[in-house]
């Protein structure tokens, strides 16, 4: 077995630099029919006009716009971030920052169907609030984009009708996360053999190691295929058993018949065989891109079980004793932060949200993320080894700190490579059937993430939102504009974010890859714009509107677009913890924090036992407002058995708040467990009896 070093950056991508990842980052509606124009007329005033048409004083030169806000893929989530720092630093000569006092930009990391949906993908429920979707599957030409293309009033032919870009903005690695059963050992072969399981040891000797798993036996193991749903299909022995009991989650799902050996309850008792402790798959439970990626990439072993691979959580043989657990709450996080506190469980989640929990950062370790075969057989890490003279040279899957996604050599899937069409710019074309799973080099499980926006935001924005303003509308095109710009650069201008994107572990945009990827995506953004048919009450074009458009009233006092917005810096991360709870009877414990906005919250938390580090429990919530967050988890299998023995733990609590397009912030907390047994009437019939 050779397991594929991620080579260096080439010479025909993107030269990133490495370094640390930048902190977490009235009018009635009108509806003017263009059917007075003709078909053909039609069309050419709704197709896309040059760069950045038409925008208007005050809003003429870059930074000049009002606070826009994006929605969608969780993947994302830290890139946009890094995007967000880099877009409000002091413009540096090679990339388009508007410094701390430029307008706001925020992103709400949810997943990639709320992206799509809140530009209108379901022909309905058009999110005016959102001015870019955030997908790691593009829009399709069948159905999602004629329905976004339909504008706000869901309606083709009227005025507010548009073209959508589907703007390619990175790449990222997507990995097989695993939790081992509690106690249980690796396998010992280190080659597959005939196999679908593998040692992949740690260089040196250092203890470092981990299991590989053939594609066809990855596509087993998710599919729970006959024989494929206890530990031994990962090569756990039966010689070895558990050292401590093991709740499964799903007990509590409505249809969940517990395997044996489990009991009624779903408890997996201690001792039990390594090799027949079941598999608890731990699923996205929301319309996630990253699932559709994962589920492509296993589509891809031949003879193994079909997969949808259509973003929603449909899983193979999801009933009874073999019936999947939804991670709890929504994006990559929060399924990475289930995997990393349930023995026993397996999983997935791109590189970025995955590093803290599963890199091998210790011997012996039970959390880690699965090495996956590229197209030709040879097993490639999803991580880049970063070179000399770092620590974690050779060995960039042992690193805590983002090394990026070894997306280097990756291309795309036959027959499954980036539209060419329409010729003039192809980001108007169907991304959606785009795929770089199973590459025959590079990392096996890469893929493009995406931010759509649209062409001319005066349609949709303007004419189609009841009471809209037309300068303050213009506001936030020219932020839109401004902040992808940012993201992908433009001819001649060196696009920063995507030197960064290493240091918080994704990987630029291809440069050559039999498409220039990056230069599509640069087209794209330059042609976004504002009123390219001049028709609105600003500027030259006046009323009418390409003849038969009908007559537009300018709002009153709009004079040069009135006043500039106000600009906001990066959101305040000042969060506190209202309450912190145990319930005494379940042992469930439950934090109630107060945040001041948009963002996320994740709380993890940790006790010493007897030396060891017992990962107690997580849990995690993202908002889209100021509100108070409750968050509730039970403790870990590992951490009631210590509590059993010890009858107390002292457990310690991290509260992260991570405002949308700001930097995170920590709070410490701690609480005390104690092992408590209610009585039963025997047991206080027997205390009365004493007392006599």
């Amino acid at each position: 077995m050779t397991l594929g070093a991620a080579p260096g950056v080439t010479t025909e991508r993107i030269s990133p630099t490495m370094q640390s990842p930048l902190a977490p980052a009235g009018r009635r509606r009108r509806r003017l029919s263009l059917l007075a124009l003709g078909a053909a007329a039609a069309a050419a005033a709704l197709a896309p006009g040059g760069a950045h048409a038409a925008f208007q004083a005050p809003y003429t030169t870059a930074c000049s716009g009002a606070s826009v806000a994006g929605i969608g893929s969780s993947l994302q989530k830290n890139a946009q971030q890094l995007f967000n720092a880099d877009f409000h630093t002091a413009a540096s000569g090679t990339n388009l920052s508007c410094g701390s006092s430029g307008p706001g930009t925020t992103y709400v990391p949810k997943s990639s169907g709320p992206g799509r949906a809140a530009l209108g993908s379901g022909g309905g429920g058009f999110d005016f609030n959102y001015r870019f979707g955030g997908t790691d599957v593009g829009p399709n030409a069948s159905t999602e984009i004629p329905n976004m293309n339909k504008g706000p009033d869901g309606t083709a032919g009227t005025a507010d009708d548009g073209a959508i870009h589907t703007v390619p903005v990175l790449e990222s690695a997507v990995a097989g996360i695993v939790h081992l059963p509690d106690g249980c050992p690796l396998p010992t072969n280190t080659s597959f053999g005939g196999s679908q399981f593998e040692l992949v040891p740690g260089p040196g000797g250092d203890g470092h190691d981990r299991i590989a798993l053939t594609t066809l036996g990855l596509n087993n193991v998710f599919a729970a295929a006959t024989g494929n749903v206890t530990w031994g299909a990962l090569g756990l022995p039966s010689t070895s058993n558990t050292t401590a009991a093991i709740q499964d989650p799903r007990a509590g799902q409505m249809g969940f018949t517990p395997p044996a050996p489990e009991t009624a309850g779903g408890m997996i008792p201690s001792g039990t065989p390594c090799n027949t402790v079941p598999i608890i798959r731990v699923v996205r439970a929301d319309k996630s891109g990253t699932t559709a990626v994962f589920q492509q990439y296993l589509n891809t072993a031949s003879g193994g079980a079909a997969f949808a691979a259509d973003q929603t959580p449909t899983w193979p043989m999801n009933s009874g004793s073999t019936e999947v657990y939804l991670g709890q709450g929504s994006g990559g996080q929060a399924l990475a932060g289930r995997v990393a506190t349930q023995s026993a469980s397996i999983g997935y989640v791109d590189l970025s949200d995955g590093r803290g929990a599963f890199a091998m950062s210790s011997a012996g370790k039970p959390t880690f993320w699965l090495p996956a075969q590229d197209g030709g057989g040879t097993v490639v890490d999803p991580a880049v080894d970063p070179p000399a003279p770092s620590p974690f040279a050779g060995k960039g899957f042992e690193s805590i700190n983002p090394t990026g996604s070894n997306c280097a050599n990756t291309q795309f899937t036959s027959g499954h490579g980036a539209p060419t069409t329409p010729a003039s710019d192809p980001t108007l074309g169907d991304w959606s059937n785009t795929q770089l799973v199973g590459s025959m080099t590079g990392y096996g499980i890469c893929t493009l993430t995406y931010d759509i926006a649209f062409d001319d935001n005066y349609p949709e924005y303007y004419l189609g939102q009841s009471g809209a303003s037309y300068p303050g509308e213009q506001a936030k095109a020219r932020t839109l504009v401004d902040y992808l710009t940012d993201i992908v650069g433009t001819p001649g201008l060196a696009p920063q974010p995507q030197n960064d994107l290493l240091g918080a572990d994704y990987y630029p945009l291809p440069t050559a890859m039999g498409n220039n990827v990056l230069a599509t995506a640069q087209t794209g953004v330059a042609a976004i714009g504002w009123d390219k048919g001049n028709k609105g009450p600003i500027g030259s074009g006046g009323g009418g509107g390409g003849g038969g458009g009908g007559t537009v009233t300018p709002p009153p006092n709009t004079g040069g677009g009135g006043p500039p917005p106000v600009v906001t810096g990066p959101p305040s991360n000042a969060f506190s913890i209202t309450s912190a709870t145990v319930n005494r009877r379940s042992g469930r414990i439950t934090f109630s924090v107060r945040v001041p906005g948009p963002g996320s919250v994740l709380v993890t938390s940790t006790a010493k036992y007897r030396g060891h580090t017992v990962n107690v429990g997580s849990a995690s919530a993202t908002t889209n407002k100021a509100t108070t967050l409750t968050l509730s988890f039970n403790p870990s299998g590992s951490a009631q058995a210590a509590l059993k023995k010890g009858k107390k733990l002292s457990v310690s609590f991290k509260v992260t708040f991570a405002p949308v397009g700001g930097s995170a912030a920590s709070q410490p907390s701690s609480l005390r467990l104690t092992y408590h047994v209610t009585p039963t009437r025997k047991h206080k019939k027997a205390k009365k009896h004493k007392k006599h």
